[in-house]
């Protein structure tokens, strides 16, 4: 009679160990949060509703930010002008071509900077976002770093091409630059050379060259990013 009760009880036992884990297998499919100490790679925690709203989230945050960092290359470059000049400038601030030739190398320079610096202020922003997931987000270490970190590299790709995409309309021709130098040297014959290359455009996106620059910056970024939450969960 004993034997049959404790036989019994194992195979209730063993039926109980079989429910839970199926529960805690239809939850990971279902996209909920395992069961309390069940473990969680990486990869299946991003796979769930709230880790998804996270990096859904700091993906749009960083795009935002690149359309207004790119409306701000654009307004600078558009409307404002040069902060630091040569003090020999100033002395031929009347002279024909000064102000196109300043106007247009501003633009250059400005175009350019907005363009080569994307990826690293976008690598800038990876701890703040860590930071902000690790604060607001209530859910397992694995799915934080997950959120975190892949939020941050398609984050990058965002940012970069939204910022390289406004630089690139600022930037001017390469007519443009010409005749304003051709005009402060009063070269003559200058006009046609400067028809000639009108059409040339000095701000062309290189569109493989920007995936694989912001490609190579998203993954440290994202890295940096999911280790923030990382140290912060072992450490802090």
């Amino acid at each position: 009679m004993v034997e049959g009760t404790e036989s019994q009880s194992s195979e209730d036992n063993s039926g109980t160990e079989q429910r839970y884990e199926s529960r805690e297998t239809t939850q990971s499919k279902r996209g909920q949060a395992p069961a309390p100490g069940a473990e969680e790679s990486i990869t299946d925690a991003v796979q769930r509703p709230g880790p998804q709203q996270f990096i859904r989230g700091i993906a749009g945050l960083m795009g935002a930010m690149g359309a207004l960092l790119g409306l701000g290359v654009y307004l600078v470059a558009q409307i404002g002008g040069r902060s630091l000049l040569p003090g020999i400038v100033s002395e031929f601030s009347g002279t024909s071509g000064v102000e196109e030739t300043l106007a247009a190398t501003h633009q250059l320079t400005i175009a350019y900077m907005a363009n080569e610096l994307a990826i690293f202020l976008a690598f800038l922003m990876a701890p703040l976002f860590g930071f902000l997931v690790a604060f607001k987000m209530d859910d397992t270490k694995q799915a934080k770093m997950g959120a975190a970190g892949v939020g941050v590299a398609v984050g990058t790709v965002a940012f970069t091409f939204i910022v390289v995409i406004i630089a690139s309309m600022v930037t001017p021709s390469a007519g443009d630059v010409m005749s304003a130098a051709n005009s402060l040297d009063g070269a003559s014959g200058a006009s046609t050379e400067a028809e000639m290359v009108q059409g040339m455009d000095l701000g062309s996106i290189n569109i493989g060259n920007t995936v694989v620059n912001s490609a190579l910056v998203g993954i440290p970024a994202g890295i940096a990013a999911a280790a923030v939450i990382y140290f912060d969960e072992e450490f802090f």
